[in-house]
């Protein structure tokens, strides 16, 4: 308990010098205990869903630039800034339309063809010749 309090200060000191002006990266790079310290604490570009749930909330809702909140999960205490967002944009309905529609005909095309084959099959008669 002594010990996650521990991690937990020192967390939150890292956060207060980053909100003073600090370099988020020369903190990484300093306190981060994990393989991103040498890299400034970056994480490279990060799909959705890829993080564990609690640090995924946080970093596909925080603004970006702006360092998060001190985060608890398994790993043990972090903080997040995110730095350049891309792709992930949703696309209007009309843009997408005839894909959708698209894929929609090629699926009920490929349960048609399954249904013919399967009862073609139960139809036919098959006779094997081995020479």
């Amino acid at each position: 308990q002594h010990r996650v309090g521990a991690a937990r200060q020192r967390a939150m000191k890292i956060l207060a010098n980053i909100r003073a002006g600090k370099s988020f990266e020369v903190m990484a790079r300093e306190f981060s205990e994990d393989s991103s310290a040498s890299l400034g604490g970056s994480l490279g570009f990060v799909k959705q869903g890829a993080l564990s749930p609690v640090i995924d909330a946080v970093a596909f809702s925080i603004a970006k630039d702006v360092p998060s909140d001190v985060i608890r999960s398994e790993a043990g205490f972090h903080i997040l800034k995110v730095t350049e967002r891309r792709g992930g944009t949703v696309k209007p309905y009309a843009e997408v339309r005839d894909l959708c529609e698209k894929a929609v005909r090629t699926k009920k095309q490929a349960a048609s063809i399954q249904d013919l084959v399967e009862r073609l099959r139960e139809k036919a008669e098959i006779d094997t010749f081995l020479g």
